[in-house]
């Protein structure tokens, strides 16, 4: 199979990572084949259960009312149960449920100014089950994640920097 090479246009709002954070090319082919695989499998586990070739059972879990922006934060963060975002959790979720707990993530990262270990499992595991094509706001809501993420990193190597700074005094 031969990989296509096209220009990535810089997206807008995006701190460009200096050059010690920058991933190698080998680092970032890899991260795409894993994380593709990833999907073709969870998309393989779905076809399975819908054609009854795999039994899969909802496990007993009260999600949020859908609306309830706060809850999903707080559910995610595992504050009341300790939900962990596996397969058997995200095969109750339907698509819309998807995408909008998404963008309350994404939303969360950008006032937070940081990414929890757990908020990471959460958007790495509902970008795993993303259904394509994907609808203009789930798209919309990616940007925002890539320049919040790159804001955070920003500011990561700015706290680095003083802190050498600090200790050099």
């Amino acid at each position: 199979m031969k990989l296509s090479r096209g220009y990535i246009k810089t997206l807008a709002g995006c701190v460009q990572a200096p050059p010690s954070l920058s991933p190698t090319l080998e680092w970032q082919q890899y991260q795409v084949s894993d994380f593709s695989d990833i999907r073709l499998h969870i998309s393989q586990l779905k076809d399975e259960i819908q054609v009854g070739k795999r039994k899969w059972r909802s496990p007993d879990i009260n999600l949020p009312d859908i609306n309830d922006q706060e809850a999903w934060i707080s559910f995610c963060l595992g504050s009341k149960e300790k939900i962990e975002p596996t397969l058997n959790t995200l095969f109750c979720f339907n698509q819309s449920t998807v995408e909008q707990v998404l963008e309350y993530l994404v939303h969360f990262v950008e006032t937070e100014r940081k990414i929890e270990y757990k908020i990471g499992q959460w958007i790495y595991s509902l970008l795993a089950i993303l259904e394509q094509p994907l609808q203009p706001d789930t798209c919309s809501c990616l940007r925002s994640l890539a320049r919040a993420c790159s804001v955070i990193r920003a500011d990561s190597v700015k706290l680095i920097k003083f802190n050498q700074t600090r200790s050099l005094k």
